[in-house]
């Protein structure tokens, strides 16, 4: 008998075909991860994404997958402003001085996020880690 600690876990791309639904999805099968979304897999597209190692001072190899994300246009971080509000960096200014104050004080802004380099800020994707032993519901990220 096996348990879902004794499988190997992959991240999935799950689509729903009708509406373009869109999630990432920790499980161990194609099948499994389209059933944690409640759809079956034949009205799926689900893409097995493909990790990068990298070595982690103290905590060795660790597994990442590149996931999108939005990104800030006046530095290379995520955006996590939620979509019922407006960016606090006024770029509508006619005004050269007052334009480059307010992008000047972008680093201020409360809704960054994580650092990113400037190739997958240019790519509009962030690394995210995957644990190595996965925890009790197979759909985290870390």
């Amino acid at each position: 008998m096996t348990t879902s600690q004794d499988k190997h876990l992959n991240v999935y791309s799950v689509t729903l075909r009708t509406t373009g639904e869109l999630h990432f999805i920790v499980a161990p099968s194609a099948t499994e991860a389209c059933a944690f979304c409640g759809w079956l897999i034949g009205d799926c597209y689900v893409k097995e994404l493909r990790p990068t190692t990298r070595f982690v001072a103290g905590q060795g190899l660790i597994k990442f997958y590149l996931l999108p994300c939005n990104v800030c246009s006046f530095q290379y971080s995520e955006c996590q402003k939620p979509p019922t509000d407006i960016c606090p960096v006024d770029t509508s200014s006619p005004d050269l001085t007052e334009w480059l104050r307010h992008t000047l004080q972008a680093h201020l802004c409360h809704w960054a996020g994580d650092s990113l380099t400037p190739k997958d800020h240019a790519n509009h994707r962030k690394p995210m880690p995957l644990r190595d032993s996965p925890p009790a519901t197979t759909s985290q990220l870390l």
